[in-house]
């Protein structure tokens, strides 16, 4: 299970790398707006969504961690 959530992540992650990359030609709300699926989409559409939004999480969250790490590094006082 593990294993599978990782690669929906990575999986995302390349989505979002993809669509930044279109987003220097054509904009960014475009871009990313071709990651929202559509009401009658398939399951890989609602897939893909769920895995950019996963691998976005994930990466505000291991952002956070580093940030509060270095803070509590500065202070002199080990995180908690």
């Amino acid at each position: 299970m593990l294993l599978a959530a990782w690669t929906l992540v990575v999986w995302g992650g390349l989505l979002l790398l993809v669509s930044l990359g279109h987003a220097v030609s054509e904009g960014v709300r475009p871009a990313l707006a071709r990651l929202l699926p559509s009401p009658d989409s398939s399951a890989w559409g609602w897939l893909n969504a769920l895995s950019a939004g996963l691998a976005l999480s994930v990466g505000f969250v291991v952002a956070g961690i580093w940030v509060w790490g270095r803070v509590a590094s500065r202070s002199g006082q080990p995180p908690e």
